[in-house]
């Protein structure tokens, strides 16, 4: 793969990976519940902690560990897997940006850039040469931070 081919396929991954989160920010998702899901929709099959522990082939205890891990934030993707399946749940999860890939992008290139044109800006202040058009400036980091983009995007990390 060419060099020049770079910048496409790292925009196509980009609108398709965009694509996808934009089903998760459309999703009117729940929080989960004090106590878990495991726990909720176990009690809400009507199934004890001991039904259920048997089917995972673990103690009522060992899976009352699981719900308590689950609902503290502290259990394994590969544990709620297993759970979930004894269940007959599905299992998805999903991070999603705060913020389009895109604006993340542009808003860290524009970071960079600052902070590499600090100096230089308050080297020309202190010589009278202030860039006075803050329109020009804002032009200018948007383009500079697209070609930034394009050019080495590892570069912003």
């Amino acid at each position: 793969m060419s060099m020049k081919n770079q910048p496409e396929l790292l925009e196509l991954q980009l609108r398709q990976v965009e694509g996808e989160l934009a089903k998760w920010r459309r999703a009117a998702l729940p929080s989960p519940p004090p106590a878990g899901w495991i726990q909720t929709i176990r009690e809400a099959l009507g199934m004890t902690a001991t039904a259920l522990a048997q089917q995972l082939g673990m103690t009522g205890v060992g899976l009352r560990k699981i719900e308590a891990s689950e609902a503290h934030e502290r259990v394994t993707l590969a544990t709620l897997r297993k759970v979930a399946d004894a269940l007959d749940c599905d299992l998805r999860y999903a991070l999603v940006p705060r913020q389009p890939l895109d604006e993340k992008l542009m808003a860290r290139a524009k970071s960079v850039l600052a902070a590499q044109l600090g100096p230089v800006a308050h080297s020309m202040a202190l010589e009278d040469q202030k860039v006075e058009d803050k329109e020009s400036m804002d032009k200018y980091l948007e383009s500079a931070a697209r070609s930034l983009i394009r050019r080495s995007p590892r570069s912003l990390w």
